[in-house]
């Protein structure tokens, strides 16, 4: 029995059984190449273009209540909204205030509380489903859309005893971006005006814009 070089510098062995079996190892794990050059590492991601969401109907992107940040804690405030002129004011009305999962201490007072950005990193848009207030209507919905992926945020399924003539979940990140507050309301409709009310409040870590 004779051994020969191979492919790939290895020695393949003439006859019988020991040729068969080397030869099956060969196909099934082919051969590495030495001397090669590593590779570079790949470019970074490149954002892509700015987000294009259908306004209208039962679907928004401006909010509705307004949220304030202290740290890790989220203010969210409810009242009257009026539209006129194409701008929207809001008097604030009824608060709650929530912290992030394992901050310390009570919550701060209201006065430290200042607005977070109105939108998450660009290009990245924040995306509204409400549902009006119909027994079984599906959940209403708050969608981070990005140029790769739409990450569902919340979906709220209304109790019957919430009162309201539509529902929305909107979403609000931190000043620092560590965080996100997920906020439920009911909205009453009235006479060029909308009455929100915070029915809920969560705070969670916020996600990537990808």
């Amino acid at each position: 029995m004779t051994a020969r070089p191979g492919p790939c510098g290895s020695a393949a062995i003439a006859g019988g059984r020991v040729a068969a079996a080397l030869l099956l190892t060969l196909a099934a794990g082919g051969c590495k190449q030495s001397g090669t050059t590593p590779l570079s590492a790949p470019p970074p991601p490149r954002a892509g273009p700015p987000v294009a969401l259908p306004d209208g109907g039962m679907a928004h992107t401006e909010p509705l209540a307004g949220v304030t940040w202290s740290g890790a804690h989220a203010r969210a405030c409810g009242g009257r909204r009026v539209d006129a002129g194409g701008v929207s004011t809001m008097t604030p009305g009824a608060c709650l205030t929530r912290a992030a999962p394992g901050t310390p201490g009570p919550a701060p007072a209201p006065s430290s509380f200042a607005p977070g950005p109105e939108a998450p990193p660009p290009p990245c848009r924040l995306w509204y489903q409400d549902i009006p207030g119909d027994p079984g209507a599906p959940p209403a919905r708050a969608t981070l859309v990005g140029p790769r992926e739409r990450q569902l945020l919340d979906a709220w399924s209304v109790p019957r005893e919430v009162d309201g003539d539509y529902f929305a979940v909107e979403a609000a990140f931190s000043p620092d971006g560590r965080w996100l507050a997920i906020v439920h309301s009911a909205v009453g409709l009235g006479d060029g005006e909308r009455l929100v009310r915070v029915e809920g409040l969560e705070v969670r870590p916020a996600p990537a814009c990808r």
